[in-house]
């Protein structure tokens, strides 16, 4: 999956927090870092691999950019969002298999009576399971070309826990997967409402982008109409069309509609990049159908935004 996030240039986050929405295809993750290093590369090309997290980030500069204005189409919901006033990164692709099978041994391969809360394994990814190193627990690798598999069905609270696990610097003892970006205590489900933490912890260095956050990195071009003239595209792709499915070589997006596309691995389709070179992010336009399961964080869901990473640059802040 593909996430956003924040975290201090090298070594461990201080804390972090995620929010997320529910993601039913081959969605974007993103973490946000904090420290990020300015870069003289062109804005297509602009990218850092944090040294933690192994995160590919690119980054989104244009700090207090035009919110989406919509064009004309009824029940645009995303009127008026899409401005963020700092600078942050958020994952070039989405976070790969080999980055999920760390974090899952890490939670799962511990004695069973002290599984950590709210984490669940997904439903298809490249992890083969084979035996535990702790007795009652569950362990997983990502043989070969696996590495580079999409994973799936990632929950919110998986999402805003594995952000909490970076933000503490990958350490074991269970009180790291808990706290930092989000507090797990607060999960909970009372009179139909969900009473989790959803804003990320301020200075949270890794963390669920938000929708304003992964809207800007999905459809803002700030040479949208030229140099120096930004604006917004409604494909993610910097085109105004849906890119078309199909596999590596005949379609332009993995779009889970034909034999194989499990098997595809992740920047398979170069060609497909948001206008700040993130690849394989969601095809949905800003003023497309948004179901609540896509675009609204609800703890039991899955969204595009959680599947990137996304941090803060030096300048920035957290919300």
């Amino acid at each position: 999956m593909v996430l956003n996030f924040v975290v201090p240039r090298r070594g461990r986050c201080a804390g972090c927090t995620c929010g997320h929405p529910r993601r039913v295809s081959l969605g974007l993750s993103g973490i946000v870092m904090v420290a990020l290093a300015s870069s003289t590369l062109p804005r297509s090309t602009r990218a850092d691999i944090d040294p933690l997290s192994g995160v590919d980030f690119v980054t989104i500069t244009h700090a207090g950019n035009a919110p989406w204005m919509g064009d004309g189409t009824l029940d645009d919901r995303a009127i008026g969002r899409g401005s963020v006033g700092y600078e942050y990164r958020i994952g070039r692709f989405e976070v790969t298999t080999a980055q999920w099978v760390e974090f899952f041994n890490a939670a799962f391969d511990r004695p069973a009576t002290d599984r950590i809360p709210h984490v669940t394994a997904p439903r298809f990814w490249g992890g083969i399971e084979v035996s535990p190193s702790t007795p009652g627990g569950r362990r997983w690798i990502a043989p070969g070309a696996n590495g580079m598999l999409p994973t799936g069905n990632i929950s919110w609270r998986t999402a805003a826990i594995y952000c909490n696990w970076l933000c503490n610097g990958k350490a074991t003892n269970r009180d790291a997967f808990l706290t930092g970006a989000y507090d797990v205590s607060t999960f909970g489900y009372v009179f139909n409402t969900f009473t989790d933490q959803q804003v990320r912890t301020p200075g949270a260095p890794y963390f669920i982008p938000t929708w304003d956050e992964w809207l800007k990195a999905v459809h803002f071009d700030p040479d949208r109409f030229g140099d120096g003239q930004p604006g917004w595209w409604t494909g993610p792709d910097s085109t105004n069309t849906i890119p078309v499915g199909g596999p590596p070589g005949t379609g332009d997006a993995n779009h889970r509609n034909f034999p194989g596309w499990q098997a595809v691995p992740l920047g398979a389709y170069p060609q497909t990049q948001s206008p700040w070179g993130s690849s394989t992010l969601p095809v949905l336009p800003p003023n497309g159908p948004k179901p609540s399961s896509v675009f609204r964080p609800t703890p039991k869901s899955t969204a595009s935004s959680m599947d990137r990473i996304g941090v803060l640059t030096p300048a920035g802040h957290s919300m």
